[in-house]
């Protein structure tokens, strides 16, 4: 786990991600698991596109706020709402599944959001979430090969 405070936003953690993109809006602090760093890292090179990290570490207040789930990763620092803008969300998740953070960690797809939810909680974990109702995985991923038919 790493550990960074305020203040400098613009600081890079890694070649192509800043603090600014992981800290919580709500308080501007940070705890960032580096091996989500790091398969965020390979999952650029292997998409070969900018990543958004449009929701990183929330603080429990801010957590709250956004109705997340109360042992949500993104309280550890462990987890991103990742958005690709261009590329294919089934594409996204395809390159996600290839790499052993996120093979062996979370994965939620919201075929009604533009994010990819990955975690690196160490354990694998699918889901789906589609209009305020949890689907099954299998089911949202259809959804999004659909979308890129």
């Amino acid at each position: 786990m790493m550990h960074v405070y305020p203040p400098d936003g613009a600081t890079f953690l890694s070649p192509h991600f800043r603090r600014r993109e992981f800290i919580c809006p709500c308080c501007g602090l940070l705890d960032l698991d580096a091996t989500l760093l790091c398969g965020l890292e390979l999952l650029r090179v292997l998409i070969g596109s900018p990543i958004n990290a449009s929701s990183g570490y929330r603080c429990e207040k801010h957590n709250l706020r956004v109705g997340g789930y109360v042992r949500s990763r993104h309280l550890a620092g462990q987890a991103v709402d990742a958005i690709i803008v261009g590329v294919p969300r089934i594409r996204v998740v395809e390159a996600a599944e290839s790499i052993y953070y996120f093979s062996h960690g979370g994965i939620g797809v919201y075929p009604d959001s533009p994010h990819v939810h990955l975690d690196v909680r160490g354990q694998r974990a699918r889901w789906g979430y589609l209009d305020g109702n949890t689907i099954t995985y299998d089911e949202a991923m259809q959804m999004l090969r659909d979308e890129a038919a």
